[in-house]
């Protein structure tokens, strides 16, 4: 589909057109490789003048990105002054999608029989790489019912759950006990586990 875009040289305030397009979210916060996200924008008249029509463009898409739906969405007519519509995108990184920050670019035209104008709105999310999931796998005590005076050998399993790896592991506990508080773990990689052990005087 061909658009003609036409500018008056009037600005769009005088001409008394005026449209905004605003992102309200990006879902999840956290985007991870080969998967599914959606971005949501918000577009608003914001002038006195009814806009007979009105698109959203999304321009210079990347490759190692998946689009649902069109690059190009029309949206219905804007009956009211401050009235609002609400799109959302719906896409997924691929498989060989490099992490860092993407800036999508949009573009929203907008106007009527006598004048067309447009805007650019720049779309900006991180794609992070695999990520490590730290969990406690078990928890154990020696001895198992400690008397006061003891000293207590506090012993965690953590588990890597993630895709990712965990490249320096440790585990801190706030006790009130005199003894360790810190054990240093290491690297885990996916699915693996190593232990983490805290020795203090049972008092």
């Amino acid at each position: 589909m061909t658009f003609l875009l036409l500018v008056s040289s009037a600005s769009a305030l005088e001409t008394g057109y005026c449209v905004t397009a605003e992102v309200k979210d990006i879902s999840p916060s956290f985007i991870g490789i080969d998967e599914e996200f959606t971005v949501g924008l918000q577009i608003e008249n914001c002038g006195n003048k009814l806009p007979e029509f009105i698109s959203f463009e999304l321009i210079n898409f990347p490759s190692d990105l998946e689009l649902k739906e069109p690059l190009i969405i029309n949206i219905p007519s804007l009956n009211y002054a401050n009235s609002e519509r609400f799109l959302t995108y719906h896409l997924k990184t691929k498989k060989d999608v490099k992490p860092g920050q993407y800036v999508l670019k949009g573009k929203l035209i907008y106007g009527g029989a006598d004048s067309f104008f447009s805007q650019e709105k720049n779309i900006s999310f991180n794609v992070i790489g695999k990520r490590a999931e730290l969990n406690i796998a078990s928890l154990k005590t020696k001895p198992v019912l400690p008397r006061v005076g003891e000293t207590v050998e506090l012993t965690m399993r953590i588990e890597n759950t993630g895709k990712g790896s965990a490249k320096s592991t440790s585990v801190y506990s706030d006790h009130q006990f005199e003894g360790t508080k810190q054990s240093f773990v290491g690297a885990l990689d996916s699915n693996e586990d190593g232990p983490a052990v805290l020795t203090f005087i049972f008092c």
